[in-house]
């Protein structure tokens, strides 16, 4: 008898479970069912976005948007520097052409301090244009922090309005060369002085081929500073911007940075290196014939892809270098979608950021090649993890994720400082100034551009 009731609790028990968990599913089946992805069906969508892995890997999904909405996508993919100038433009000259774009924190510094971008929190928290099961709360809080800012110039992001969704993040780490490291006799590089000896030994000709030590880029704009430069510039003590607001790139710290290290790139980098884009730069370690750059994780699948790089079965991956006292710093960036403050159609943008960011996409996305994802449902999905742990990057990146952070001041003219900060960069390279003259030149321009561009507010 007792048997009996023990076996009927059980039983009891069992179907208890099933039919609660039968009954969640059914809740979110029908609380998805209720939203109305069709409220803008028959608009058409105007959208400028950058070619980046996170475009090559949604591209390919738009239809389904389009199949769910009935909004019809109408998108334009640019080259990095094609895309950014196109967008100025639109934005500067209020054409309101583009309803939504790909934008990041420096850009959106620019762009909401303009009156450019309209601020998300609204759409996020209204379930009239926010699906119940969007959960926002998945996204890693650090990122959606890089996208908020309170409109202060020199205070911290992470606080005020969002401006943009995330749809990756890209750490900087050590890309590394296991063959020619191994070729060499060389440990992987944990310091800078390390990683200027190690470059310099793998500048050498090896059976009639010739390789080089580091692959960098130095075209003549701000993306210069932020796929590489930041991380070893803030590592060595540098800052854009003092506590003043006025430029500091021509502290003593950043001139003798900025001597050392363009002339490691000009000694033992890729001739030609004033035109290289992040394109290039990925480009060449591709090849083979170079041993390490310092970029953004987001190259890892391209790195990794035997039909698109030669060095797929050596690459191996690693912290960025300490500094002077011991620490390792990382500059981190991160893609996401915004709002022109001048569509009409704020119903149809919205959906397509909201489903573009959604976790079915999300996910979609990463295993399509969209590294790093920004939510951690994506992050921690088995099969990425099993992907990520199989490259050898999953570690690094989680490592650097803990210090990761953007490295550059809030500032609306970050962009256009960058643009002349990059300016004495390529001065200092190709020998035509010292580093302090070429400096102290661009600083005192910065600053000037500053003061009369704020007046003018």
């Amino acid at each position: 008898m007792r048997k009996m009731t023990k076996l009927f609790l059980l039983f009891t028990m069992c179907l208890f479970t099933v039919m609660l968990v039968s009954v969640i599913a059914m809740a979110k089946d029908t609380a998805k069912a209720k939203f109305d992805w069709e409220k803008a069906k028959g608009e058409t969508l105007n959208v400028i976005l950058n070619r980046h892995p996170w475009t090559d890997s949604t591209e390919s999904l738009f239809p389904e948007f389009e199949k769910l909405t009935g909004i019809k996508l109408n998108y334009d993919i640019l080259t990095e520097d094609e895309y950014m100038e196109k967008l100025l433009i639109d934005l500067s000259m209020k054409a309101g052409k583009y309803d939504v774009f790909m934008a990041g924190a420096v850009m959106e510094w620019q762009y909401s301090y303009a009156g450019w971008i309209k601020p998300l929190d609204k759409y996020l928290n209204d379930p009239a244009f926010t699906s119940s099961d969007y959960d926002f709360s998945d996204f890693q809080e650090g990122i959606v922090k890089s996208h908020r800012w309170d409109g202060k110039i020199g205070s911290s992001a992470g606080g005020g309005p969002l401006w943009a969704i995330p749809l990756q993040q890209e750490v900087h780490i050590l890309y590394y060369n296991k063959w020619l490291l191994n070729k060499l006799g060389l440990k992987v590089p944990t310091t800078y002085p390390e990683l200027r000896e190690a470059v310099k030994r793998a500048t050498t000709v090896i059976d009639g081929e010739q390789y080089r030590g580091i692959s960098f880029l130095l075209a003549r704009s701000w993306p210069t500073l932020d796929n590489h430069f930041m991380t070893p510039f803030s590592t060595m003590g540098g800052i854009d911007f003092d506590q003043k607001g006025k430029s500091a790139i021509n502290s003593p710290a950043s001139v003798d940075m900025h001597d050392w290290y363009l002339k490691m790139i000009k000694d033992y980098g890729p001739p030609g290196v004033i035109n290289y884009t992040w394109y290039d730069q990925q480009e060449a370690f591709s090849r083979g014939t170079y041993l390490c750059f310092i970029g953004p994780s987001v190259l890892t699948p391209i790195l990794k892809d035997p039909a698109k790089s030669k060095v797929a079965e050596n690459v191996g991956f690693a912290l960025p270098p300490k500094g002077p006292k011991g620490e390792i710093k990382s500059h981190v960036w991160t893609w996401g979608l915004a709002m022109n403050a001048l569509t009409k159609k704020e119903k149809a943008a919205w959906l397509f950021m909201q489903w573009s960011t959604s976790k079915e996409v999300m996910l979609q996305a990463a295993k399509l090649g969209n590294m790093d994802p920004p939510r951690k449902s994506s992050w921690n999905d088995p099969e990425i993890v099993k992907l990520t742990t199989e490259w050898g990057s999953r570690k690094i990146v989680e490592e650097v994720m803990k210090y990761a952070k953007i490295r550059f001041t809030p500032h609306p003219l970050t962009p256009a400082a960058g643009d002349r900060w990059a300016q004495a960069m390529q001065e200092i390279y190709l020998g035509d100034k010292t580093a302090k003259q070429a400096l102290d030149e661009a600083a005192a321009d910065i600053d000037r551009m500053i003061s009369e561009q704020l007046s003018k507010k």
